[in-house]
């Protein structure tokens, strides 16, 4: 695929033992802008955050949230650990991403929810990795 100039964008989770999934592009990867990329999730979702985060996580290389904000995920891990946060309000959901040390705040919006805003482990005063 190189010599015919493509690059390889992600590979992704072995479907079973004889199959499985490479997906290559013109771009470069790194050059694709996130606005651009149909591999950068949000800020609209059509289903639950934890169906769709389950779902469509191995082929995420970033998120957007509602804002216009963006972040990059780490590559190459596929079996990352998603963990829904106990206690989330009313309407709202929240999701831990350990792997990349971020939070997700999901808002319920009539029939979808909305990626209203994420934040890094880093920047929550007092939160520790469980």
């Amino acid at each position: 695929m190189a010599d015919a100039g493509f690059y390889l964008w992600f590979y992704g989770p072995r479907i079973t033992p004889d199959r499985f999934l490479l997906v290559f592009g013109k771009i470069r990867p790194e050059k694709i802008p996130p606005e651009d990329d149909p591999f950068v999730g949000g800020p609209e979702i059509t289903h639950k955050p934890g169906r769709w985060l389950k779902s469509h996580f191995w082929r995420l290389r970033g998120i957007k949230a509602n804002d216009g904000s963006f972040f990059s995920l780490k590559t190459g891990v596929h079996k990352k650990s998603i963990e829904r946060v106990p206690g989330s309000p009313r309407g709202q959901e929240i999701w831990r991403i350990p792997d990349d040390k971020l939070m997700l705040y999901f808002e319920k919006r009539q029939d979808m929810y909305l990626l209203t805003h994420f934040e890094s482990f880093d920047a929550i005063s007092g939160y520790s990795t469980p």
